[in-house]
C-alpha cells in the first residue's frame, strides 16, 4: 500500500507540474508588455523614504500572485501592469484614499510609451483595476478581479490574513482558505526573493 501511495503521489506531482508548465507557457505567449521597463519606471518614481511595504518588493509579489491566479480569459498584460502601477502614486503607507485614482490617471500619461502595446480595452481594464482596487471587492471582470486578488494575497506583509469571503475570484478564495496560508506565504516569498527577475516570462 505504501508503494502504491508513493507512486500515486509521484504521478500526481508530475501531473501538477505539467499543468503549471502549460499555464506558464500560455502566460509567456500572451505577454507583450515590457514589464522590466515598467518596473524600472515605477522604482524611479517611488520615494525611497516610503520603503517597501507598498513598494517594489510588494509589486513583484503581486505579479507572481497574479501568475499563480491565472486562468484562461485573464489578460496577464493588465495584471502585470497593475502590479507595478497600482500603489506607485501613494503618498503614505497608511490611509490614502486617492492613490488608486491617481494611479488610474497615471495610466493615461504613460499610455504611449510604457504601455505602447496596450489597446483601448486593456487601458480601460488597467485604469479600472487601479482605481477600484481598494474600493470594490469584485467587478465580475476576470482580469480586474485577478488584479484585486493578487494584491490581497500579499496582505500578510502587513499582518493581515486574506479573507476568502472577500476574494474576487474562485482561485483566490481557494488559496485564502488554506489553513496553513501563512506558512504557504512565507515559503513562496522566500522562493521568490531568490529568483532572478531577468529569467521571468522569457519567451
Amino acid at each position: 500500500r505504501c508503494f502504491l501511495l508513493a507512486a500515486f503521489i509521484i504521478k500526481y506531482r508530475k501531473w501538477l507540474s505539467a499543468i503549471k508548465n502549460v499555464m506558464y507557457m500560455k502566460i509567456v505567449k500572451q505577454l507583450t508588455i515590457n514589464w522590466q521597463e515598467l518596473r524600472q519606471f515605477s522604482i524611479a518614481r517611488w520615494p525611497e523614504e516610503m520603503g517597501t511595504t507598498h513598494g517594489v518588493d510588494h509589486w513583484d509579489r503581486v505579479a507572481k500572485f497574479g501568475e499563480m491566479l491565472y486562468v484562461d480569459g485573464v489578460d496577464m498584460n493588465v495584471v502585470i501592469a497593475f502590479a507595478y502601477l497600482h500603489d506607485v502614486e501613494r503618498k503614505n503607507n497608511y490611509i490614502d484614499d486617492g492613490h488608486g485614482q491617481r494611479a488610474s490617471m497615471l495610466v493615461d500619461s504613460i499610455r504611449h510609451n510604457y504601455l505602447r502595446d496596450f489597446n483601448d480595452e486593456q487601458v480601460s481594464l488597467l485604469k479600472r483595476a487601479c482605481e477600484l482596487h481598494t474600493l470594490r471587492h469584485r467587478t465580475g471582470n476576470i482580469s480586474i478581479d485577478t488584479c484585486f486578488d493578487a494584491d490581497r494575497l500579499d496582505l500578510p506583509r502587513v499582518g493581515i490574513l486574506p479573507d476568502y469571503k472577500l476574494m474576487a475570484t474562485s482561485q483566490g478564495a481557494k488559496i485564502a482558505t488554506n489553513p496553513h496560508y501563512l506558512r504557504f506565504y512565507d515559503e513562496k516569498v522566500s522562493a521568490w526573493s531568490n529568483m532572478n527577475l531577468e529569467n521571468r516570462f522569457k519567451k
